[in-house]
């Protein structure tokens, strides 16, 4: 079985992956005042509408652009996930799941070893959603006592049980 700490730095390598190859989001700021960072911005402010349009037409084009929102790191991260075959990857026989979650608009992952969430997940169609709860019922479920989540977009990665330090560091971004 995983614990916390394994699943954190299966988190840590999976969410630093993601950002390797976007490095740029729409929540990152570009100071104006260093004359590169200004050229930066110019070289941003002229492509913008081809980046927007690539990445809307195919969100894995957001790592060829490096570019890219929440939904796209998250996309990207699950991406790397199965290309890496993160399951076994410490503990063969044991799964590991990337599960896509969303919040007030934001979208992030949760690693885990539920193997309940993972059905569930299975079960929905086309746009279908499934309803979670809030952080706090996600928190006390013991069958994500390991879980982690994972937020390239704000560069955290956090234990489920410390949801309120990772709700609190993201209100700083």
């Amino acid at each position: 079985m995983y614990d916390t700490n394994d699943l954190v730095h299966i988190a840590l390598v999976i969410s630093h992956l993601s950002r390797s190859y976007i490095p740029s989001s729409s929540n990152l700021k570009l100071i104006e005042e260093d004359t590169e960072k200004t050229k930066d911005l110019e070289f941003l402010k002229s492509t913008n509408n081809v980046r927007t349009n690539v990445i809307e037409q195919k969100p894995t084009d957001s790592i060829f652009v490096g570019y890219g929102t929440c939904g796209y790191l998250s996309f990207v991260m699950r991406y790397i996930a199965r290309q890496i075959n993160i399951n076994g990857i410490y503990k063969p026989g044991y799964n590991i799941y990337l599960t896509n979650l969303g919040l007030n608009g934001h979208v992030y992952c949760l690693l885990h070893t539920s193997k309940n969430l993972y059905e569930q997940q299975c079960k929905l169609k086309g746009m279908e959603k499934l309803k979670l709860g809030r952080f706090y019922h996600l928190a006390t479920r013991a069958d994500l006592k390991n879980a982690i989540i994972v937020d390239p977009w704000i560069y955290k990665v956090t234990p489920l049980t410390n949801w309120k330090n990772h709700i609190a560091h993201a209100g700083k971004i």
